[in-house]
């Protein structure tokens, strides 16, 4: 993971309201958060935005085949 990015995870889990946030949402064992992150370096900071995605109480896998129980 490049240096930048990494530093921006690591302020994101730092802020205690995202966190209380997740931790209330996320409840379920299979629920998950994924991080997406982009950034622009100018010469004196670096800007960027971070969006959260969150899969919650997603279906038990089944061993019938992929995506077979899903619907579009």
């Amino acid at each position: 993971m490049d240096e930048k990015l990494k530093e921006i995870a690591t302020r994101l889990g730092d802020n205690p309201e995202l966190v209380d946030e997740l931790d209330r949402r996320l409840q379920e064992p299979g629920d998950r958060a994924y991080l997406v992150c982009e950034y622009t370096e100018c010469t004196h900071n670096v800007k960027g935005r971070c969006i959260i995605y969150m899969v919650t109480n997603p279906p038990e896998r089944r061993g019938n085949g992929p995506c077979a129980s899903y619907a579009a």
